[in-house]
C-alpha cells in the first residue's frame, strides 16, 4: 500500500500534476502539505471522480495540508491539539490503515542529509532547537523510516532550484515519514521519487523544489 507526502507549493498551480502522479504511483494515501488555497478552493470533486476521500485544512494562499486517501478517511482532526497557541493550519490528521506521521518538516536531522554539512552547520534547518523539536516526536515511540532502512544514505528529498542543484544531487533531506512499531514491521520500502521532481520530464507546471516521499506497506 503506497502513501506518498509531498509539498505541492500550490495545488491550484499543480493539481493535474499531481493527480497524474497518484494514478502512475497508484499511491493509496496522500498527504499533502503548502496546498496554498482555502478549503472552498480545495478539488474535493476532482479527487472524488478518481476515487478518492479528501479532508483539507488550509485558510490562505501561505499554508494548507490535506489527507487524500481512497482506503478511508475517519475522526479526522484539524489543526494542533495543544495549548500551544499555533493556529497556522499545518497539521491534518486522521483515523487510517497506518500510524505514521508524515510530511515536509523542513529539518534535517543528521549531517550525511546535507549534500555540505558544513556549509549549513548552525544555519536553517540544521540548529540544535530545530532537531530537538523533530527528535521530541521520534522519542514518543515513532521511526524515522527512511533513516532507519538507509542509514549511509542521504535520501534527499529537496534541491535549490538555483542553477543545475537536482542534476548534481546537492540536497537536502527536508521531508520525513516517522511511524510506530506497527509500521516498521509492515514496511516493504521507502523512497524518494525522484522522477516528480525532474525539471525535464514533469509537465505540464514545473515541479516543486521537493520530491515526494513514499512509504511502500504490507
Amino acid at each position: 500500500m503506497p502513501i506518498g507526502t509531498r509539498n505541492v507549493n500550490s495545488l491550484g498551480a499543480r493539481s493535474e500534476q499531481v493527480l497524474t502522479w497518484r494514478v502512475e504511483r497508484k499511491i493509496d494515501v496522500a498527504l499533502l502539505q503548502q496546498t496554498k488555497c482555502t478549503d472552498g478552493d480545495f478539488p474535493f470533486d476532482e479527487f472524488a471522480e478518481i476515487g478518492y476521500q479528501s479532508a483539507h485544512h488550509g485558510v490562505n494562499h501561505w499554508n494548507g495540508v490535506a489527507i487524500v486517501s481512497r482506503v478511508g478517511l475517519e475522526d479526522v482532526a484539524y489543526g494542533f491539539q495543544s495549548s500551544t497557541g499555533f493556529a497556522e493550519p499545518r497539521l491534518i490528521d486522521a483515523t487510517n490503515t497506518a500510524a505514521l506521521v508524515a510530511g515536509d518538516f523542513n529539518v534535517g536531522m543528521a549531517d550525511i542529509v546535507f549534500y555540505d554539512a558544513k556549509q549549513w552547520a548552525g544555519k536553517k534547518h540544521a540548529t540544535d532547537k530545530e532537531r530537538a523539536g523533530v527528535q521530541g516526536s521520534i522519542d514518543l515511540g515513532f521511526v524515522d523510516l527512511a533513516r532507519d532502512q538507509y542509514r549511509d544514505e542521504p535520501q534527499f528529498t529537496w534541491w535549490n532550484y538555483v542553477g543545475t542543484q537536482f542534476a548534481k544531487n546537492k540536497g537536502l533531506r527536508l521531508d520525513l515519514a516517522l511511524g510506530l512499531k506497527a509500521v516498521t514491521e509492515r514496511l516493504d520500502d521507502v523512497w524518494v521519487d525522484r522522477h516528480a521532481r525532474n525539471p525535464l520530464v514533469v509537465r505540464p507546471a514545473k515541479p516543486y523544489d521537493h520530491a515526494p516521499l513514499i512509504v511502500d506497506l504490507l
